[in-house]
C-alpha cells in the first residue's frame, strides 16, 4: 500500500511536505516536554492539582508568568495542538491501512486538543490576574477570585474538569501507536514505546485526578510513562523526516 504517490490528486511533494510538518511538529513537543521535565527538577514551589486558590495563582502569574503558565499547563496545551499535524502525517503515511485506526487515533487528538482549549484556565486566569492586580478595591477582587476559582474548577490540570482532555490526548497517542505496530513505517521501537508511555498515562492520570490519597506516587511514575512518550516523540519525528526515494510502503 503506497503512503506517498501521485494517485487521487495528491502530489509527492505535498506528501512530503505533510510529513515534515508533521515530524518538525513532534520535535516542537519533544522540545517542549523537555524544558517541562527540565523546569519541574528545578522548581521548588509545590502546586498540588485542586489544591491551590485563584488568589495564590495570581500571586504566582504576578511573581513569574512563564513559570506559572507552565504550571497551569500551557506546554500541555501546546503539545496537544502539535500532535494533530502528527497524526495527520501518520495516517497519510499509512495510507489505506487501517485508514480507519488512523482516523480513530486523529479524532481522538483533535478532540482532546479542543477539550484541553476549552477548559485549560492558564490564559484566562492570566488575564483575571492582571485585572486583580491593577485593581484595590476589595469587592472587585473578591469577585476576580470567585472568577478565578471558577475556571480552576472548570479544568485545573488533574482534576475532574481536565480528565477527558486528558484522556483523549492519551488515547489518540495509545491508537496511533497500535496503529504503528501492524506497520513497518515507524519500526518496531517507537510502537512500544508509544503503547508503553500512553498506558503508565492513562493510568496515572487515574489516580491523580481520582485518588489523591497516591498523587504524588502516581506522578513518580507518570515520569517513566513521560520518558517512554518523549521517546516516541524522537522516534516518531525520525521516521516522518528520514529522506525518502519514490514511494514509501507501508
Amino acid at each position: 500500500m503506497k503512503g506517498i504517490d501521485n494517485r487521487g490528486g495528491t502530489p509527492a511533494t505535498t506528501g512530503r511536505a505533510l510529513l515534515v510538518a508533521g515530524g518538525l511538529c513532534a520535535l516542537a513537543g519533544l522540545a517542549g516536554y523537555l524544558i517541562d521535565m527540565a523546569v519541574f527538577m528545578g522548581e521548588t514551589r509545590n502546586f498540588t492539582p485542586g489544591g491551590s486558590g485563584a488568589a495564590a495563582w495570581f500571586a504566582a502569574l504576578a511573581d513569574n508568568p512563564g513559570l506559572a503558565l507552565r504550571d497551569l499547563g500551557l506546554i500541555n496545551m501546546a503539545a496537544l495542538i502539535l500532535m494533530i499535524p502528527v497524526y495527520a502525517a501518520a495516517a497519510f503515511l499509512h495510507g489505506r491501512e487501517r485508514a480507519a485506526v488512523s482516523a480513530l487515533a486523529l479524532a481522538f487528538g483533535v478532540a482532546g486538543a479542543a477539550a484541553y482549549i476549552s477548559v485549560n484556565p492558564a490564559l484566562p486566569l492570566f488575564g483575571l490576574g492582571e485585572k486583580f492586580l491593577a485593581t484595590q478595591d476589595e469587592v472587585r477582587r473578591s469577585a476576580l477570585v470567585a472568577a478565578g476559582e471558577a475556571l480552576l474548577a472548570r479544568g485545573e490540570d488533574f482534576t475532574v474538569g481536565a480528565f477527558p482532555a486528558f484522556l483523549l490526548g492519551e488515547l489518540a497517542m495509545l491508537t496511533l501507536s497500535l496503529q504503528m505496530s501492524g506497520s513497518r513505517a515507524f519500526g518496531r521501537v517507537a510502537p512500544f514505546l508509544g503503547l508503553l508511555g500512553s498506558l503508565i498515562l492513562i493510568a496515572t492520570t487515574f489516580a491523580m485526578t481520582f485518588t489523591p490519597a497516591i498523587a504524588t506516587s502516581a506522578m513518580y511514575l507518570s515520569a517513566i510513562g513521560g520518558l517512554a512518550s518523549m521517546a516516541w516523540y524522537g522516534f516518531v519525528a525520525f521516521h516522518l523526516l528520514r529522506p525518502r526515494k519514490g514511494p514509501v510502503t507501508a
